[in-house]
């Protein structure tokens, strides 16, 4: 059996330019400088038509224009695609990320908050308190013989006004 080879037409990019040849119908026209291709159609000179490949550098560059494309930025993460420098950079955005929902969690890891109280001094006029581990009241009690108070109801709240009062204790 014997076999034939087949050579297409090339040259480098700036001859082709400058001849500037019509390729018959289903040449290939190879640039051997760039690795770029044409096919004529019978008509159309050289530089008027276009090319019909890829380089790798220009598939690279697609490819990575196509993944920066494809980032999508969420409520957690920020993508950010530096096409020059080929690189992708993923921000956390601590507002979108739900530290009770994150993989292996764990209750109480990083602060053991049955170890953390409120303590209220005797005969300050508090009461209440104990470890945080959930929500904790205070009351506050004031007597007539610890100071002058007088009690209004404002929009936003309750308001206190207090003056010489003594709590008795330091807190």
């Amino acid at each position: 059996m014997s076999y034939k080879v087949l050579q297409l037409r090339r040259d480098t990019a700036a001859n082709w330019t400058l001849n500037d040849p019509t390729l018959s119908a289903g040449e290939i026209g190879v640039e051997t400088d760039t690795l770029k291709f044409k096919i004529g159609n019978g008509a159309t000179a050289w530089t008027s038509l276009a090319y019909a490949s890829v380089t790798p550098g220009a598939l690279e560059e697609l490819v990575e224009d196509y993944i920066g494309a494809a980032m999508t930025d969420s409520s957690s993460v920020d993508f950010t695609y530096d096409d020059e420098a080929g690189t992708i950079t993923a921000t956390v955005l601590p507002a979108g990320v739900d530290h009770n929902s994150l993989n292996n969690y764990v209750a109480n890891k990083h602060i053991d908050h049955s170890g953390v109280s409120i303590a209220t001094a005797a005969n300050s006029g508090l009461s209440g308190g104990g470890d945080i581990t959930t929500t904790r009241n205070l009351a506050v009690n004031i007597t007539a013989s610890q100071g002058d108070v007088t009690l209004s109801k404002e929009a936003d709240g309750l308001k206190a006004a207090i003056s010489a009062i003594d709590l008795g204790a330091s807190v």
